[in-house]
């Protein structure tokens, strides 16, 4: 995945480097994938403070030395 933000868009292209072919080629409007991206990192933290909750361990957000307890 090459990702390149020039303006106002932000450009998307997903190559298969074995065959040295473009699989999908995107242009989105950068203000707006912004926008979606703030919404998805704050529904993302309020999903892994759930989870987090209901398992008793947070091995999402930060490093793991060992295997977590998670509540029964």
């Amino acid at each position: 995945m090459q990702i390149h933000a020039q303006g106002d868009a932000v450009y998307l292209l997903q190559r298969d480097p074995d065959e040295d072919e473009a699989l999908a080629a995107l242009c989105v409007p950068r203000a707006e994938l912004v926008r979606q991206v703030a919404q998805l990192r704050e529904r993302t933290q309020g999903l892994i403070a759930r989870l987090s909750g209901e398992l008793g361990a947070d091995v999402w957000t930060s490093y793991v030395r060992t295997e977590p307890t998670f509540a029964p």
